[in-house]
């Protein structure tokens, strides 16, 4: 795999993510002895974040042929889970092609800032080869 490029050096502190479980109104904690990840909070954070992320594929009609393995592998590689989020300088994990399934030759970690970018710029290109016209109304 071809190292990343741009990427941000810092690495956060990890902190497990804290929604309460609810059984009859009744707030509980986590129950690690119940996870099929093992009891490892980071690993169950990855393979939450991996369900909605198949899940969020299949709302919008994309391929999805990752396992959890592949994604762990992608999101693993030099700390990137611990860099991932919102901000422009934060990761986030892409396609290639973006008319190619999601796989682990289709898929790579990003700074949200660079897809962005390059996401408008497809944007813009199909939209002006739809309509013959630019973003502008020119």
């Amino acid at each position: 795999m071809a190292a990343r490029k741009n990427l941000p050096n810092r690495v956060r502190p990890y902190k497990p993510r804290e929604t309460p479980y609810r059984s009859k109104g009744k707030p509980r904690g986590p129950e690690p002895q119940r996870w099929c990840t093992g009891p490892d909070p980071q690993r169950h954070d990855q393979y939450i974040a991996f369900l909605k992320s198949r899940a969020q594929a299949r709302f919008r009609g994309e391929q999805w042929e990752l396992t959890f393995e592949q994604f762990e592998f992608l999101w693993n590689q030099d700390g990137a889970w611990l860099q991932r989020g919102r901000a422009s300088d934060d990761l986030l994990m892409t396609r290639r092609e973006f008319t190619e399934p999601w796989s682990q030759e289709n898929c790579y970690i990003e700074l949200r800032r660079i897809h962005l970018q390059r996401h408008c710029q497809l944007k813009k290109g199909q939209f002006k080869r739809r309509t013959g016209k630019t973003n502008n109304g020119k």
